[in-house]
């Protein structure tokens, strides 16, 4: 379901307020479209930006340690993420690695200020 989908039917939840949820999503789609032939790769490049996005939301929705621990594994997942595709490119992919590091460095950053809060 999509952010104006959830606010049609009142399903508004705690992470769609955060700009990082936003931005990890969009992680998600750039790493779905980045079309990384290396299976290995990709899977793991997939399975580390539906990472970053999912402990961002769960750790929206939980207090104390718990929360800072999902934000601290979602920024964990954001270094692999922008391995993955530095694999990619030493592989001979041409692949977003700009675009993900930069993406990547704000989420991270995002996630360092939720982390001091």
């Amino acid at each position: 379901m999509n952010e104006q989908a959830n606010e049609k039917c009142g399903a508004r939840m705690t992470h769609h307020s955060l700009r990082v949820w936003r931005e990890a999503l969009e992680l998600v789609r750039v790493t779905r479209a980045a079309g990384i032939r290396d299976a290995v790769v990709r899977d793991q490049a997939h399975r580390a930006s539906i990472s970053v996005a999912l402990n961002v939301a769960e750790g929206a929705g939980r207090v104390g340690r718990i929360r800072l621990q999902h934000f601290s594994i979602a920024r964990g997942s954001v270094v692999e993420l922008v391995a993955a595709f530095e694999i990619a490119e030493a592989l001979g992919e041409k692949v977003a690695v700009e675009e993900v590091r930069a993406r990547g460095a704000a989420v991270s950053r995002m996630l360092s200020g939720l982390l001091k809060r």
